[in-house]
């Protein structure tokens, strides 16, 4: 019967959860605090990243170059924002005004629940577990929070560190370019269900790595590499003749991220250096590359980290 009653009420039933887990975000603030000026205290109660506010404002009436009364100071270029990751948000500020930020959070959650209830699906879990383990996935951070809180751990700390970056509502990473990681998860996992490498998919898969490029390029490079070792682990030595059979997949793919990739060159060539510097582009010398290289083996032979590695192995397994 729940099964039944969640097929058919599925898209109600994933709006009902979203508006009833941010209605508490918004609603205790305003017990404890009921003097305080209802739009003050939205603006600080979103989870939005404090640079991003007014880019997106710039971005919404096309100047991507903004000054901000320093014209003295930096040279007239474009700003390193993630530009594709506040796409999404522009829209809803151009729609919804000041409060764009509370429709975004509805729209990105049921969306998330959504994207996730389905891929529990395909594996297989019935409609009311797929339910349970959405909603689960998406209080997961905010659980190892409070268990941070109460027990001062190492070890959890590094799980509040690394489940913030699965998926919350700052905005916009990793609320909205998070929805990109998933959704491309979700299509190859089709793909690996019903093996048609349709055009259709191969656009779409090409479209949210390209979002990603322009959102958070080490979102980009992961998917590469998971699209990679998929066609290893599933064709091994028959990889070759698969990609000439399904050429016309692998083209659309391809061309599509290209476009991407070229437009992402030309925008890092017209960003000014400071900023280019606040999203991670540095020089570096012979000596930094060392060390880098040095810390990477360092951090692979780290024993946490192999235990996780062959933890989730053995899961996979």
């Amino acid at each position: 019967m729940k099964n039944y009653l969640l097929k058919k009420n599925t898209l109600s039933i994933f709006f009902l959860i979203s508006f009833f887990l941010l209605l508490s975000r918004f609603l205790l603030p305003s017990l404890y605090y009921p003097g305080e000026e209802s739009f003050i205290r939205l603006q600080f109660e979103t989870k939005t990243g404090s640079s991003y506010l007014p880019i997106i404002k710039s971005y919404s009436n096309f100047i991507f170059s903004p000054l901000y009364g320093l014209e003295n100071e930096l040279d007239h270029k474009n700003l390193a924002f993630p530009y594709l990751a506040l796409f999404i948000p522009i829209i809803f500020l151009k729609l919804f005004g000041p409060l764009f930020y509370i429709y975004m959070e509805f729209f990105a959650l049921t969306f998330f629940l959504i994207v996730i209830y389905k891929i529990f699906i395909l594996l297989n879990f019935n409609n009311f577990l797929s339910l349970l383990g959405a909603c689960f996935l998406f209080l997961l951070p905010k659980i190892f929070i409070e268990l941070n809180y109460l027990f001062n751990f190492e070890i959890l700390q590094i799980m509040k560190n690394n489940f913030q970056s699965f998926y919350t509502l700052r905005m916009p990473r990793p609320l909205i370019t998070n929805l990109y990681f998933f959704s491309f998860i979700f299509i190859l996992m089709k793909i690996n269900f019903d093996k048609k490498y349709s055009i259709k998919r191969s656009f779409f898969l090409g479209l949210l790595t390209g979002l990603s490029i322009h959102s958070l390029f080490f979102m980009a490079i992961i998917k590469f590499f998971i699209l990679f070792f998929y066609l290893i682990v599933n064709y091994k030595k028959e990889i070759f003749k698969m990609i000439i059979y399904n050429k016309k997949f692998f083209l659309v793919l391809s061309l599509t991220v290209i476009v991407f990739l070229i437009t992402f060159i030309i925008h890092l060539n017209n960003v000014s250096p400071d900023n280019a510097k606040v999203i991670g582009l540095h020089d570096l010398n012979y000596d930094q590359k060392i060390n880098l290289v040095k810390y990477t083996i360092k951090y692979f032979s780290n024993n946490f980290f192999l235990l996780l590695f062959f933890s989730n192995l053995i899961l996979f397994l």
